[in-house]
């Protein structure tokens, strides 16, 4: 999916200066200062996904095996971890894509913030909010890791200054970074989306300048198209987290998002 950069400050998760990307715009010191404090309090929430996607059936028939590594952030304290279902699943988004298709997430891992790789498991997937929730298996089932609260939110303020942060690729050192965006308007129906002045980036959270949570990026999709790269509300995330508890709760007893 495409992503816009023009705006991205790259910046170390220590806080420390680093890659400043071409900018188009002097950041205030009020936003300077807000958006450095949220990196360091929540890049660790940042983690990356890594998996074999197959494919089987559809156009073309025969199997197709795919690696993936796409970005995610964990949103409770037991690991679960939410991703945009469309960077898993790319072949979703592609015309043609047949109906008798089928795929298949296998050698799922988890990269924390240190590099760390924790083996894990897709256990939840909704394609209408495009959203896939990733948790930790074996021993990654045992630790405890930073997460981002889902309850600590806060409502969308039309042409308000917002900070998402979020992890680059494998090419890029999967560095931490921040950047500020604006919110320009709601779709309330068939459910409530926010809208950014430039696409959201997906799997990555956005927050007000006091570090409340305003949303998580993933594709809008209407009647199976993908319409825009959007936020989600939290409490959609939320409400859904406790499918995907229910899901695994047989196998992997799970703690709700936010201690509910």
């Amino acid at each position: 999916m495409k992503t816009s950069f023009k705006k991205w400050i790259a910046l170390a998760a220590a806080g420390a200066a680093a890659i400043i990307a071409p900018l188009t715009f002097a950041a205030s010191d009020a936003d300077s200062a807000a958006g450095k404090a949220i990196l360091k309090k929540y890049s660790e929430t940042l983690v990356g996904v890594e998996l074999v996607l197959v494919t089987k059936g559809g156009r073309g028939g025969g199997t197709q095996e795919i690696k993936r590594e796409v970005s995610g952030t964990v949103i409770a304290a037991n690991g679960m971890t939410v991703v945009s279902l469309v960077t898993l699943d790319q072949g979703r988004a592609a015309a043609g894509r047949g109906a008798d298709s089928a795929t298949e997430f296998k050698e799922v891992k988890m990269r924390l913030a240190d590099n760390t790789e924790i083996p894990a498991a897709v256990v939840l997937k909704d394609a209408e909010l495009d959203i896939a929730f990733i948790v930790p298996t074996g021993e990654g089932a045992t630790k405890t890791y930073p997460f981002l609260n889902l309850g600590e939110a806060t409502e969308p303020n039309i042409l308000g200054t917002y900070f998402e942060i979020g992890r680059l690729n494998k090419l890029l050192q999967r560095v931490a970074v921040v950047n500020t965006v604006t919110v320009i308007g709601t779709i309330d129906r068939p459910r409530k989306v926010i809208l950014l002045e430039d696409d959201a980036t997906l799997g990555s959270p956005v927050f007000d300048q006091q570090g409340k949570l305003l949303g998580l990026g993933f594709c809008f999709v209407i009647n199976g198209s993908l319409a825009r790269q959007v936020l989600v509300p939290p409490g959609d995330i939320a409400d859904l987290a406790k499918q995907a508890v229910a899901a695994r709760e047989a196998e992997l007893p799970m703690a709700l998002p936010g201690g509910k």
